[in-house]
């Protein structure tokens, strides 16, 4: 079944080639991009009648894995909307307090690279640091709606690596420590999104997804729904609350417990990190 929507290039093509995007099984890419539309509009069309844009597909051009080029699963229209202490294993983690509220910063896109693709930020930051997350992908506008309308504006969801300068994380401009998050959550290519995008309509259901981050092999983060404190619902009800919600916006909804802070240990260049959920797929990437 083609059930993932996937950005990419063509091996073939000269850098900086348009993107193309259309639905894949992980082995071969069916194209349904043309040159009036764009993927926020895919994206919408997915989430109103994905078994009609499958259908569309059988008749797509098809390019064979090897062939091409994977891109994020968002591009330079989107906003990113990310979620800190959302677990509660990660809040015991890092000796805090359950926090009342969402606490949400934006991660601009130019932070975020592709499955494969090397992670960048050791160029400013001494402790950089993983954090597996699970992220929802809206495909209806929404603004101002209710928790209980929320599920009914995702599209599916993708896999995150919100990628930390830790040592960034914290200022002291004048009297006082302020968190950073700019200096911390936007370096440049540091940020795995993807590979792809499962629908709602095919088992991507935020709410219902597991998922796991292995370094160099050995697993050290481990996400379970049961483990977040606010859902995914809540939270799309609340960005919508302050920002109106557009399709291809997505919201990372936070991470687990096994941080690269909480162990102490620094990412270092060469370490090998995948995000790894059973419906999703794996989110390879090294650092740079």
């Amino acid at each position: 079944m083609f059930s993932f929507l996937a950005r990419f290039t063509l091996a073939a093509e000269a850098r900086g080639a348009r993107p193309r995007f259309g639905l894949t099984d992980g082995r071969v890419f069916r194209d349904l991009s043309s040159g009036d539309s764009d993927w926020s509009s895919f994206v919408a069309a997915c989430h109103a009648d994905f078994s009609a844009i499958e259908e569309r597909s059988a008749a797509a051009p098809a390019h064979a894995a090897e062939d091409v080029v994977l891109l994020p699963p968002v591009d330079d229209a989107a906003r990113i909307f990310c979620v800190a202490l959302n677990y509660r294993s990660h809040v015991v983690e890092m000796k805090r307090a359950i926090p009342r509220a969402p606490v949400i910063f934006v991660k601009p896109v130019s932070a975020v690279v592709a499955g494969g693709a090397p992670i960048g930020g050791l160029q400013i930051a001494s402790f950089l640091d993983y954090e597996a997350e699970l992220a929802v992908v809206i495909g209806a506008p929404a603004s101002a709606i209710g928790e209980a309308d929320a599920p009914a504006v995702v599209m599916g969801a993708t896999l995150f690596n919100d990628v930390t300068g830790r040592d960034l994380m914290f200022i002291d401009p004048s009297d006082r420590t302020m968190p950073d998050w700019f200096s911390a959550k936007s370096l440049d290519g540091s940020s795995p999104m993807g590979p792809w995008i499962l629908p709602r309509a095919r088992g991507g259901d935020p709410e219902a997804l597991a998922f796991e981050m292995t370094l160099n092999g050995e697993i050290v983060q481990r996400g379970a729904p049961d483990d977040k404190i606010f859902s995914t619902a809540y939270l799309i009800s609340y960005v919508s609350q302050r920002v109106a919600l557009r399709p291809g916006d997505v919201i990372a909804t936070g991470t687990p417990t096994g941080t690269g802070k909480g162990r102490g240990v620094p990412l270092k260049a060469g370490d090998r990190l995948a995000v790894t959920c059973r419906e999703i797929g794996r989110l390879d990437n090294q650092v740079r």
